[in-house]
């Protein structure tokens, strides 16, 4: 009997930074400084855990506001791939209680 193959891809992409935010009523920016590497190019992915609330956002450069855009909700992930995306994402939050986002860039 043959065994199924199974592929497996590793390594893509390399993490090189992490911050978290939190995302309170104002329109939130994912930070500069973090997506940029040393060599001054950009990451090429974003992985984004939402901890303790609902949030909407956008990645074309416009201001989400609490009740439109994307909504990613607590303990989803969204990966962005491409850095004018990453650059041009805004978040905000829809309720009251603010949101912890969780980022990690990679290369």
């Amino acid at each position: 009997m043959a065994k199924d193959k199974i592929d497996i891809i590793a390594g893509l992409y390399v993490a090189f930074a992490f911050e978290n935010l939190t995302i309170t009523d104002g329109s939130t920016s994912l930070t500069a400084t973090k997506y940029t590497q040393s060599d001054g190019n950009y990451a090429k992915r974003a992985l984004i855990t939402c901890e303790t609330a609902q949030i909407r956002y956008k990645y074309n450069g416009d201001a989400p506001t609490s009740s439109e855009g994307h909504i990613l909700n607590v303990n989803s992930s969204l990966t962005i791939i491409g850095a004018t995306n990453i650059r041009n994402f805004r978040a905000i939050r829809t309720g009251t209680t603010s949101a912890k986002l969780m980022i990690s860039y990679e290369r």
